[in-house]
């Protein structure tokens, strides 16, 4: 890490997708709200003010939606580590941040979900 360090973000990205154990969950999609917080250094873009030596995080966004859509997952916690490792392999981070929202899973709270931060 330079001494550039900056954090890429993308708050409240929705996504409707088969997620959880119970039969119904199974069956029908279901929305899900992601807040990614990629740490990369960004000593090169500052001086080329080019996307391509920083986190495109538009890509990011559709890579994370096509992983999670396509993984029919059971469990949160399985699909925030998915996220992490297809993070840390595709992009140069020194961490990830993945927190994951489930707004149907609990009945009286807003939301239910997962958080893990991973180091390269």
């Amino acid at each position: 890490m330079s001494n550039r360090p900056a954090s890429v973000f993308i708050s409240q990205l929705t996504v409707t997708a088969i997620v959880g154990i119970h039969p119904d969950e199974r069956v029908a999609p279901q929305p899900l709200t992601l807040d990614l917080e990629l740490l990369c250094d960004n000593a090169r873009v500052y001086s080329s003010n080019d996307l391509a030596d920083t986190v495109d995080y538009a890509e990011v966004a559709v890579r994370v939606t096509e992983l999670i859509t396509q993984g029919r997952y059971r469990l949160l916690e399985t699909m925030a580590e998915d996220i992490a490792d297809m993070l840390l392999a595709s992009y140069r981070i020194s961490q990830v941040q993945v927190r994951v929202e489930k707004p149907r899973a609990v009945g009286k709270a807003r939301a239910a979900g997962v958080r893990i931060v991973r180091p390269a």
